[in-house]
């Protein structure tokens, strides 16, 4: 892990590593500056998110009793741990409103540096194009950039994730994936990627490599049992993922899960910037 780490850090002394910090500090201040110039937040998702992250001023763990029906006013469940854990720091340092737009907009730059690093890491030309790209190619995925929820840092975490794997980094495996776990409740997405790599090795070289699988389990389980509600947040995968997924599959009406709506290809290309 050591030497992991001295190779990381010679790799930001390369000059050409002060893109990223560019990118960072670019990024940073265009989300921050339409965050400043509009008069609360973008959607009504983030109202509910820095109020609840700033209660985390006073207290380690916060919870909060949801809609009377609902399961989780029996079984508390704060699933966004460190991302309201996140929130509640700078809140404590900004106030609420400007907090909070200081804490959105860093996580929306991480975003766009991240996939910079990415690529540079994997030696990908014409880098900056591509990130470029990557940021402005969709009005849908940059309007989602000024929505400060929980799947901004989740975003970095998932290319991160992909690179260890794919270099066989696995105690890095493991800590992104125990973050992962505290910071967001889909963390078990992580093992798609694992055993997408898998199901490539074996295709690929007739070996079948369960190290990405095993090592990405083990930090999800350290992350779960870590975690403040450990049982309330397996219920809640449970509830959101494989139960709704069934439920929309046999033809149940929800008002959730629009992001598995699929849009029409005609509508796609008047929402695309290109």
């Amino acid at each position: 892990m050591y030497s992991n780490l001295i190779d990381f850090k010679n790799t930001i002394k390369s000059k050409r590593w002060l893109w990223a910090v560019g990118y960072l500090v670019a990024s940073f201040l265009f989300f921050f500056l339409i965050h400043l110039n509009l008069e609360g937040f973008f959607g009504s998702d983030a109202f509910y998110h820095a109020a609840h992250s700033s209660y985390y001023q006073d207290t380690f763990y916060h919870t909060q009793d949801w809609i009377k029906l609902h399961f989780l006013s029996t079984q508390s469940l704060d699933p966004y741990f460190l991302f309201h854990k996140g929130g509640g720091i700078f809140i404590s340092w900004f106030g609420k409103e400007l907090g909070f737009k200081i804490f959105g907009s860093l996580l929306s730059a991480l975003v766009i540096a991240s996939f910079y690093v990415l690529l540079k890491l994997f030696k990908v030309k014409h880098s900056h194009y591509w990130t470029l790209f990557f940021a402005l190619s969709s009005s849908h995925f940059l309007m989602r950039l000024f929505l400060i929820r929980s799947y901004l840092l989740a975003i970095p975490l998932i290319l991160f994730s992909y690179y260890f794997i794919k270099e066989e980094k696995w105690k890095w495996l493991i800590l992104t994936s125990s973050f992962y776990a505290l910071y967001y409740e889909l963390s078990f997405f992580l093992i798609l990627i694992a055993s997408a790599f898998t199901i490539s090795s074996y295709i690929n070289n007739k070996k079948i490599k369960l190290k990405p699988v095993l090592y990405c389990l083990l930090g999800i389980i350290i992350g779960v049992i870590l975690h403040p509600s450990s049982l309330n947040y397996l219920r809640q995968f449970y509830v959101h993922v494989p139960k709704i997924f069934y439920l929309k599959l046999i033809g149940v009406k929800l008002p959730t899960g629009n992001e598995i709506n699929m849009r029409g290809f005609i509508e796609l290309l008047k929402k695309n910037y290109l």
